[in-house]
């Protein structure tokens, strides 16, 4: 029987108990410590493996875990072996809609890949604040074949991606023709590095923070803000008569992450927000007589402060092959608070939204400088590659196969049709009952 208990499991639980032990439990207490995981109770006895395997020996208390167990049989018999974690029978979006709760470790160790309600789970953990802001977030994922309307969404995340490379100034090659290349028939995807970049998409999520799920309200009350509604208007309506092939397959396979379809002009569409951010940069260059990168930093600091942005400070990334011959690709990021991030900054600056005027405090433009360099030095994170750990698949032995004679010799001496397909080749289980049914049960003899 295949189990959770697979060596390459154990192995892949091994790293995420020394990542906490390094990025979290370093500055701070067991004890205080609070978890939010899938423990797992595929079978008697195997119950919460991960609370065993890492929360324990870490010394945090199992009464400080949160266990989320959908399916009822198995959240059953979680609370049935009594293991004094907090055991809530719900789906992991449904509960992240709901709770009112902070964690320090978010360990979302799914069996399937990322589809449209796990993208969703990480909209509702940044925009709702569910991780602290100096806290882990562990997540793992099938990287099997995706289905074809997945590929869809997966291959417009990677634009999106491809189009933040852009703005740093890296020009990507004839995107529309890629897409509509997929969208024809014509260009197969790597999944592999599509997969590669969902990383970063789960970086970029996460620095969404509030702004995940609603607006940002410094981007709607600028003196500029009237003048960005028109100019994404104008821009939308020329797309559309423009390339409808394009907009219609980006309407319709984008996944849901607050914003529906509601297109460009959306608060929460990432144009939406690049647009009313260089507005804002204007109003606060024209009334403060600063350059536009600065008024642009000061920009991210206040958009990223108000929607309280995370950041990553380390990220550690791994494969396996499990024992049900599944890939597995796991990420482990530790994150740091916009609070932190820009802790130099605190207090320092202040914004008046009516004029636009910056005030500083202790900020000579040496220091200011400074500040600016580092501050961009740390944003610019590169994720690691990705590590393989091994693989626990061992195809099964070929089975002896069995004589219609011997198979209802087996019958008569007690063992199951299933048992007996278990175990020899030749017969089917609907087959062997057949034969019980006649040979057995009715006494046919064998011919």
């Amino acid at each position: 029987m295949t189990t959770y208990k697979d060596p390459v499991k154990q192995k892949s639980r091994e790293k995420q108990r020394e990542f906490i032990a390094k990025n979290l439990l370093s500055f701070k207490k067991p004890k205080d410590v609070r978890v939010v995981c899938f423990p797992g109770a595929e079978a008697e006895g195997e119950e919460a493996l991960e609370v065993k395997e890492i929360y324990d020996s870490l010394g945090i208390p199992r009464q400080n875990i949160v266990g989320l167990e959908a399916d009822p049989e198995r959240a059953k018999r979680l609370r049935k072996a009594e293991l004094g974690i907090i055991v809530e029978q719900k789906l992991d979006l449904d509960f992240f809609k709901e709770t009112g709760r902070q964690f320090d470790i978010i360990s979302l160790d799914y069996t399937g890949y990322r589809d449209e309600s796990k993208w969703q789970a990480l909209h509702q953990i940044a925009g709702r604040q569910i991780l602290y802001g100096n806290g882990i977030l562990c997540t793992n994922y099938s990287a099997n074949r995706e289905s074809k309307k997945y590929q869809k969404q997966l291959f417009l995340l990677q634009q999106d991606l491809v189009l933040h490379d852009e703005e740093n100034g890296n020009k990507p090659k004839s995107l529309e023709q890629e897409i509509k290349s997929f969208i024809k028939g014509e260009k197969d995807l790597d999944l592999k590095k599509i997969r590669d970049a969902l990383t970063y998409r789960t970086l970029m999520i996460m620095r969404m923070g509030t702004s995940a799920l609603k607006g940002i309200k410094l981007l709607t009350t600028h003196q500029n803000y009237d003048e960005a509604q028109k100019v994404l208007k104008k821009f939308e309506e020329e797309e559309k008569e423009t390339d409808p092939l394009l907009v219609n397959f980006c309407l319709e396979n984008r996944y849901e992450s607050g914003m529906g379809n509601a297109g460009h002009s959306h608060p929460l569409s990432y144009l939406y927000r690049k647009m009313n951010m260089e507005l804002l940069g204007n109003f606060i260059m024209k009334n403060n007589g600063i350059n536009k990168n600065l008024a642009n930093f000061f920009v991210d600091y206040l958009v990223e402060k108000e929607m309280k942005a995370q950041y990553p400070k380390n990220i550690e990334r791994y494969s396996y092959i499990s024992n049900k011959n599944t890939r597995m690709e796991m990420d482990l990021i530790s994150f740091m608070s916009a609070e932190r991030f820009y802790k130099k900054f605190n207090n320092n600056v202040i914004y008046n939204p009516e004029t636009g005027k910056l005030t500083l405090i202790n900020l000579n433009n040496k220091k200011l400088f400074e500040i600016w360099k580092e501050v961009r030095k740390q944003k610019h994170f590169d994720v690691p590659e990705r590590i393989y750990l091994g693989s626990s698949w061992e195809s099964p032995k070929r089975k002896e196969r069995i004589s219609k004679g011997d198979a209802i010799d087996l019958l008569r001496s007690g063992c199951s049709p299933a048992e007996i397909s278990e175990c020899y080749r030749g017969f089917t289980k609907m087959q062997l009952a057949a034969f019980k049914a006649h040979y057995i049960t009715m006494g046919k003899e064998i011919l």
